[in-house]
């Protein structure tokens, strides 16, 4: 114990200090006890002649049995100190134990206590030691009574409360656009349809919040959403597309603009927008605000792609940030060092490096920690919260973590590719691994693992597909030639069809996800991220986007059977189990037998509602 307490009282904790003290005055005043110690110790440990001739020595004059008694007493003379010694020793053991398990949550709060009040309110209040728990928000006022009659689910609710309940069955009923009741027993009216979803999941519709329709880099332009059929087939009923302020324009206007000419009479399932801004002129940074008025409350500024026209530099996210948090405004970044890949790319061009391979050489995972460290820094500074989009190495999520635990409001999403996928695509022969050229570069596979990790235990709270679909043949082409480089090729992949498909196949059945978990990543937490009240979740009073997910189904993917519009798919020939049987888009069914039925233009706009997720600390 003594022993103990010394490695304790040189471990330097600022809170255990005055504990660590107390310690070391009580360890002087057994300083007689120890001394002397070793005659007591068990002998012939090691056989030598040193210990043979200490046994003997004992035998003779029973010194250990002397010490021990001796010991013995000056412990009983010392019986408070001892005490002490136990107590103190135990509460700074108990602290280190706790600040370790701590640590290893991904979210944690301290609790304020406020006078003359019995009120109770914790907000996304979930139980640790539970896998993948269902965060809720609880406001109280003294004691709380639950009640209810006879069989309305008192007990059960208790029991699922405390584990010993876990629902697997029950019914839904849609009426009009919204689902109405949620039970068992609930009786048909004449003329309802009736859907026997037995043996099947059934999923509130996913919330991509990440994807890029009639997007231009270089000159070359994305499939947009005369597409957007892909979504639904794929159990995704809500996207959010990323549109570029248009150079002398206004953040809103440009977002109206876009959403009547390219999305209004087009979607073919719910749409919202997040804000890039490219112009970061005074009176734009004033228009902020304006954004969570019109329905925008999101917004993203790239940190890569120096010379290009949507590049940001930290002044402009320093503003953005400071600008955006008093109205609610979620500000998202592209995290990569701008500077540090074009000098690598100009050296390995230089060197005569131009295959796509050469891409993932460029951006190493340094550039994304880098940035991001910078990026979390400016919002600290700016005191405002902070969304990380495509987070994809162990580096980056290192710095959310360190974020994390200082109390920052950081928060970070990561993409399906980034799970199954690794830089060894880039190097497929031919000119096969510009397929693959996307921003941040596809990374190793102890990454991946990182990944998988980092969305089980809400270091990452979302997974999006990053959809950006240019074709292969003579989009992905523009960097194959003499003079043209790896830099030429437009950066994105098409994966909007897939996204649940992968993270069922290699997420839920391989273990590394629970479908409750699933849910969260593909569904919940974007819907209330972005805002999105009515998205996400299979409730009464929310929007009936309803998937039916048939795990039993077993196939191939192939860009043949997608609805993408894009010649090629990064998971061709990638094995699938499980699909989305039967989709529907507020209470109107989209999707049957795993086809498309719907209609162009079915699709609406959903208005997103300022200070998300990311503001709720």
């Amino acid at each position: 114990m003594a022993s103990a307490s010394e490695d304790i009282c040189e471990s330097n904790i600022s809170f255990l200090e005055p504990e660590c003290n107390r310690l070391k005055e009580i360890l002087k005043s057994f300083s007689k006890v120890t001394k002397g110690s070793w005659m007591i110790e068990s002998g012939n440990v090691d056989g030598s002649i040193g210990e043979v001739v200490l046994d003997y020595l004992r035998m003779i004059t029973h010194m250990d049995i002397v010490k021990f008694n001796k010991m013995t007493k000056l412990i009983t003379a010392k019986s408070e100190d001892a005490y002490n010694l136990v107590d103190t020793l135990g509460f700074i053991e108990t602290s280190i134990a706790v600040a370790s398990f701590r640590e290893s949550l991904p979210f944690y709060c301290k609790p304020e206590f406020v006078e003359n009040t019995n009120n109770l309110s914790v907000k996304e209040v979930y139980h640790p030691l539970i896998d993948n728990p269902v965060c809720n928000s609880i406001t109280t006022k003294g004691n709380v009574l639950l009640t209810g009659s006879n069989a309305s689910g008192k007990s059960t609710f208790l029991r699922c409360l405390n584990l010993l309940e876990v629902p697997t069955e029950g019914e839904i009923l849609i009426e009009g656009e919204s689902i109405t009741a949620i039970g068992e027993g609930l009786q048909p009216k004449e003329g309802d349809e009736v859907i026997d979803a037995e043996g099947k999941y059934v999923l509130p519709g996913g919330v991509d919040q990440h994807v890029h329709f009639s997007f231009s880099y270089k000159g070359s332009k994305t499939r947009g959403f005369e597409t957007s059929n892909a979504a639904a087939v794929g159990g995704t009923t809500t996207l959010i597309e990323f549109v570029n302020q248009e150079q002398g324009r206004g953040l809103v206007e440009t977002l109206d603009d876009y959403r009547k000419n390219d999305a209004e009479g087009i979607a073919m399932v719910d749409y919202a927008f997040h804000s890039v801004m490219t112009d970061p002129r005074d009176e734009v940074i004033e228009e902020i605000p304006k954004l969570a008025e019109a329905g925008y409350p999101t917004m993203k500024l790239f940190m890569a792609y120096k010379g290009q026209f949507f590049h940001a530099d930290d002044d402009a996210i320093l503003k953005a940030l400071q600008k955006g948090k008093d109205a609610g405004v979620t500000i998202m970044v592209h995290a990569e060092n701008a500077d540090m890949i074009d000098v690598l790319t100009n050296q390995l061009i230089a060197e005569g490096k131009t295959a796509p391979y050469y891409h993932a050489v460029s951006r190493p995972p340094v550039v994304e920690a880098e940035a991001t460290r910078r990026a979390i820094y400016l919002a600290e500074l700016a005191d405002a919260p902070l969304y990380v989009v495509h987070v994809t190495c162990k580096e980056a999520l290192e710095e959310l973590k360190a974020a994390y635990s200082r109390g920052q409001r950081v928060f970070g999403e990561t993409c399906a590719h980034y799970l199954v996928l690794d830089e060894s695509d880039l190097a497929k022969p031919g000119y096969e691994g510009a397929k693959y050229v996307c921003s941040p570069a596809l990374r190793t596979e102890e990454h991946r693992d990182a990944l998988w990790e980092a969305v089980d235990r809400k270091w990452l709270n979302a997974i999006s597909s990053d959809h950006c679909g240019f074709d292969y043949a003579e989009q992905k082409h523009l960097g194959y030639g003499e003079g043209k480089s790896f830099a030429d090729i437009p950066n994105g992949a098409p994966s909007l069809q897939n996204r649940l498909n992968i993270l069922w196949t290699y997420g839920v059945c391989e273990g590394k996800l629970s479908p409750s978990r699933l849910v969260d990543l593909y569904a919940t937490t974007p819907a209330k991220v972005n805002g999105l009240e009515n998205k996400g979740q299979l409730a009464v009073g929310f929007d009936a986007d309803i998937v039916i997910f048939d795990p039993a189904y077993e196939g191939t993917i192939s860009y043949k059977t997608n609805l993408e519009g894009v010649d090629y798919s990064p998971f061709e020939g990638f094995a699938q189990k499980g699909r989305p049987e039967t989709v529907f888009l507020r209470g109107q069914k989209i999707v049957e037998d795993a086809k498309y039925i719907g209609h162009k233009g079915q699709g609406k706009f959903v208005p997103g509602k300022p200070f998300g997720a990311s503001y709720e600390w």
